[in-house]
């Protein structure tokens, strides 16, 4: 697999040491350029989502780069190898550690279960397109450095993404609902 220009210079500013969060738009190769990481890595990794879709739909991309790897999920035989992908969940009643955590969607790191995990690991690489979380919790805790290579912006100019066309529904008619001490009565 050939990477994009701008998933090269991501994967360039991974560091060797420490906890990053890469954070790149919806739809711009965030588990490729993680994939071709885990490639070139010697070491154990421990690839971790939060959605049972999700493992095979990360499998996949790794096999795409020939990284063949180990599913930890309820159902499915687990089988020996360096890379092995989990969600959360069933981490939580099969502890496993490696060299290299990588998380998947890594905003929702602040949960009791995902910090847990993290607690268990020296390396760790967070993936997200959104890096902040909507109940105002930081993520500085736990992650060390914010790679952010590439803005949705550029990606729409240089022909990766599509311009968005956002459609919302109109605001609610107010019309004659009285407030009473700052709130609608």
């Amino acid at each position: 697999m050939q990477l994009r220009d701008y998933q090269q210079a991501a994967l360039a500013q991974i560091p060797e040491r420490g906890r990053p969060i890469l954070s790149l738009p919806t739809g711009s190769g965030k588990t490729v350029i993680i994939s071709e990481y885990i490639r070139r890595e010697p070491g154990s990794v421990l690839f971790v989502v939060h959605r049972r879709e999700l493992v095979y739909q990360a499998q996949a991309r790794l096999a795409d780069v020939g990284v063949t790897s180990g599913i930890i999920m309820a159902g499915v035989k687990p089988t020996p190898s360096r890379v092995q992908i989990a969600s959360i969940q069933t981490l939580t009643r099969r502890p496993l550690t490696a060299d290299t955590l990588v998380i998947d969607e890594c905003h929702h790191a602040t949960a009791k279960t995902w910090r847990t995990l993290i607690a268990q690991h020296a390396r760790v690489i967070g993936l997200t397109a959104t890096p902040y979380r909507l109940d105002g919790q930081g993520l500085g805790d736990i992650f060390d450095s914010l790679i952010q290579p590439v803005t949705t912006a550029e990606l729409v100019a240089q022909g990766f993404l599509v311009d968005p066309l956002v459609y919302a529904p109109p605001g609610p008619n107010l019309k004659g609902v009285r407030t009473r001490q700052g709130d609608y009565d």
